[in-house]
Formats: structure tokens, sequence, C-alpha cells
């Protein structure tokens, strides 16, 4: 693979990952009761110190949180190596996002670091892990 090929392959996957991520934040702003096609059935979230593993408890923790309105600042995202996340897919990123959360009329600044897999059957991105932090 040249590299311009890895640059290319690099771009298309980060733009996936973007795209996945703003729909993230539609959906726990909006509709957060269908989150759990974003997660995979062994997914692991640490809210604020909360650990919570599998999709459906992780669907119910996230829905039982206030209301919430993110406004993301900025977020980067990057391929990790397939020996990373060997035995969960052949690829793989890792997103560090910032951003302020206004949660059930509190404001807070946060950061949330989540591993994304890409499906191999639907090709999709699915969150592995889920770290989000308020950093007041």
């Amino acid at each position: 693979m040249s590299a311009g090929d890895v640059a290319n392959f690099d771009k298309q996957a980060c733009d996936q990952a973007n795209e996945f991520l703003q729909l993230y934040y539609e959906v726990i702003d909006r509709r957060r009761e269908r989150l759990g096609f974003m997660y995979r059935d062994d997914s692991t979230i640490v809210w604020n110190g909360n650990p919570t593993n599998g999709v459906d408890a992780i669907g119910k923790f996230l829905t039982a949180l206030p209301e919430t309105q993110h406004t993301v600042q900025s977020m980067d995202v990057q391929r990790l190596s397939p020996v990373a996340v060997r035995g969960y897919g052949s690829e793989a990123l890792t997103a560090l996002v910032a951003g302020i959360v206004d949660v059930g009329g509190m404001e807070h600044g946060f950061t949330q670091s989540m591993i994304l897999v890409i499906d191999d059957d639907s090709k999709k991105p699915k969150i592995l892990s889920d770290r989000f932090r308020y950093v007041d």
C-alpha cells in the first residue's frame, strides 16, 4: 500500500467516524432511547467514574441521565493499529472529543474518548469503549 493509499484510507475512516460522532451527539441529546445501535454487546462505558458494561445496561444508564445538550468544540479521530484491537475486527479508531454539555440546566466542560470498531458486516462504526468526564 502506497503512502497515498494509506492517507486516503485514513481520511475515509476518519470522515466516517466524524459522521458517526455527529450522529451520536444528536441521538444522545434528542433520541437517547435509540443509542443501543451505536454500542456493541461487549461495550463498556465509564461516565464520570461510573462503569457500565453491555449494550442493555449502557442504554438503561444513559436513558436515566438528565436531558443534555452537547456543544462539541474539538474532535480528533485517529486510526488504531489492528494489533491494538485484535479480536474486535479489522479496523478501529480512537476519538477524542471536548466541549460543553448542558445537563439538566447546569453547564459543564467535558472530554470524551472512545474506541470505535468498524463492524465487519455492516462496515459501520460501533463504540467498544466510551469514557466521559466533566472537566470543571
